[in-house]
């Protein structure tokens, strides 16, 4: 019985994360992918160099590694405010169920 009620209290107590938790950078954004071979692009171009740590090049294997870590972060933000938002709603229906 003590069993029972813990469960049932951690059921209605515990919010449930949304379904698509683990899956939080895999996004068809066009945007993101362009971001990203623009990187390894850069990136390759700063490698064949000599790998310059000042220069043409560096700056631009910079900017766009930059970029790309921004939009990812932009990403990620937005995809935790719609977990919390979705986890809030789940737990107030529970609430009134």
């Amino acid at each position: 019985m003590v069993v029972y009620i813990l469960y049932e209290c951690m059921r209605y107590i515990i919010p449930l994360c949304c379904e698509d938790r683990f899956k939080r950078f895999w996004t068809d954004k066009i945007e993101l992918n362009e971001l990203k071979h623009a990187s390894v692009e850069a990136y390759s171009l700063w490698y064949l160099c000599d790998k310059p740590r000042s220069g043409l090049v560096s700056r631009l294997r910079l900017d766009a590694k930059y970029k790309y870590k921004i939009a990812l972060k932009t990403l990620w933000q937005m995809h935790r405010q719609i977990c919390v938002m979705n986890c809030l709603v789940y737990v107030r229906v529970k609430l009134v169920l």
